[in-house]
């Protein structure tokens, strides 16, 4: 859902707003048990929190230059969907990836951190040949 902030229209989920789509009727086990709420349980909330803590990064004045950018239809989004089309589109996302390792996570990536599969995905939509190497139908 887009919102209206200081006139603009942005699709950002801020920390609150991530948490709370966690919310939902998913069915998550750990060790054969279910877990009721992921965002407190201790064997997923840290790794919740940490996801949390890089969607309100997008709201921080000078992060927001290098997590987000503003399409051509004036939505302030997301940088990890960015497909890139230029050098300076490439130099963009590497500065926004290295913000977010170096500086948010300190080198400390986890091995899962799925919310970093959309950055593959748009990568191999900016390389056709790669996606028709790998037989995938990503670009018609």
């Amino acid at each position: 859902m887009a919102t209206v902030e200081d006139k603009q229209t942005h699709y950002l989920k801020d920390a609150k707003g991530y948490k709370k789509s966690l919310k939902d009727d998913r069915e998550v086990y750990f060790r054969g048990e279910r877990i009721d709420d992921v965002t407190t349980h201790p064997a997923t909330a840290g790794g919740i929190d940490n996801i949390a803590e890089l969607y309100q990064l997008q709201f921080d004045q000078e992060a927001q230059k290098l997590l987000t950018y503003v399409r051509d239809d004036g939505a302030r989004v997301t940088a990890s969907y960015l497909v890139p089309k230029t050098k300076e589109d490439l130099v963009f996302r590497r500065e926004g990836i290295k913000r977010v390792v170096h500086e948010e996570l300190a080198g400390d990536v986890a091995r899962d951190r799925a919310p970093h599969l959309n950055i593959a995905v748009a990568h191999m939509l900016g390389e056709p040949p790669l996606s028709e190497r790998l037989g995938h139908p990503l670009r018609r």
